[in-house]
Order: C-alpha cells, then sequence, then structure tokens
C-alpha cells in the first residue's frame, strides 16, 4: 500500500486505481470505502485526460522529443485509434500529462481519510481494520457534519451536484448568521 498515493492511484502506473484487499485491509466497510475514493479518482483522471485530448485534433503536430514520425502516422489512421495512442502517450510521458487535482480526504476530513493515510504512510504488515481509535480527530468526525467537511472537496471532483453545493452555502451562511447572534449576547454573573 506504501506503492500508492492519497488518491489510491499507484505510483508505477499512472491511471491505475486499487482498493480493498489488494492495498493491505478487511472488512467489507474498508473495502467499499477505499472503492469510492478509487472510483471518484479514476473518474478525475479521466476526465481530465479527456479533456487534455479533445483539445488536440488529429492534425495536432507533438513535439518530434515526445514520438517519432512513424507513430504518429499510424496513430493518425483514426481518430479512435488517436485518442488512444495520446492516451498511452500520455501516460507513458509524466512530462506530456499535465497534473489533475484528485480528490483525497485528509486525516481530519473522515475515518476513510485515517484509513488511506495509514495505508499509505506506515504501510500494512497485518489486515488492517479501521478503528475510531485510530483517529485523532475523532471528536470532529460525525455525520452531522459530513457535509460541511466533504462536499466542497466533492463538488471540485465533480461528484456533488450545483444543487447540493447552493444548499451547503446557504446552511454555512445560516451557521454563520448564527455564531454572530450568540456572539452578540454577553451574559455576566449576575444573570
Amino acid at each position: 500500500p506504501r506503492e500508492l498515493s492519497q488518491s489510491l492511484e499507484t505510483n508505477r502506473v499512472r491511471g491505475l486505481f486499487l482498493a480493498g484487499q489488494i492495498n493491505g485491509t478487511t472488512g467489507y466497510e474498508e473495502a467499499a470505502s477505499q472503492g469510492i475514493i478509487a472510483g471518484i479518482n479514476a473518474s478525475v483522471s479521466c476526465r481530465h485526460l479527456r479533456s487534455i485530448s479533445s483539445l488536440l485534433s488529429p492534425s495536432f503536430s507533438l513535439p518530434e522529443s515526445l514520438i517519432s514520425s512513424s507513430a504518429l502516422t499510424a496513430a493518425q489512421q483514426t481518430k479512435q485509434n488517436y485518442h488512444r495512442y495520446l492516451i498511452s502517450l500520455l501516460r507513458s510521458n509524466p512530462q506530456a500529462y499535465p497534473s489533475y487535482k484528485p480528490f483525497v480526504v485528509h486525516r481530519n476530513q473522515g475515518y476513510v481519510g485515517v484509513l488511506i493515510d495509514d495505508l499509505t504512510t506506515l504501510g500494512a504488515k497485518e489486515p488492517y481494520r479501521m478503528f475510531t481509535a485510530r483517529a485523532e480527530y475523532r471528536l470532529l468526525l460525525r455525520n452531522d457534519n459530513s457535509d460541511l467537511r466533504l462536499t466542497e472537496s466533492a463538488y471540485e471532483a465533480g461528484v456533488v451536484s450545483e444543487q447540493r453545493i447552493k444548499y451547503l452555502r446557504e446552511k454555512k451562511a445560516m451557521i454563520d448568521e448564527a455564531k454572530q447572534l450568540l456572539d452578540s449576547y454577553k451574559l455576566t454573573s449576575s444573570q
């Protein structure tokens, strides 16, 4: 598991995301939570790669330092082959593959963040189970504030709708208003 990034993408093969027992975990919940994160990041990676390839047309000439002219000719036979070729080229040449912003849940944002951080930094000598005691932020990781912790970054990853982010922003505004109201009240010891 230490060969993985926080997005659950392998460090050696770009675009390959792993989840579950192969990462050293046991249990349905651990596998499911990793699968969700790996799936979101695979989607983000594919959308990013598609946006790059859609900017290029088959007549686009890539720098000679990246490919040989015979390879480009073979790739131009059909648009489909060209896009396959472009994807393999971008994956095999990290300099030609601009980075994307992965969806990462940090330790202070969720238990899956603790699980992934432990796996990718410490590894797993035995099957890993996620216990709440492993989370130093367990008092903050409650179900009543999960939307405040995760919705913004999920929206950036493209997995949350405009309607949902609008609702969250309205909720945050109401919470801020309530905090200001409470801060405006001053009580003395005689009250």
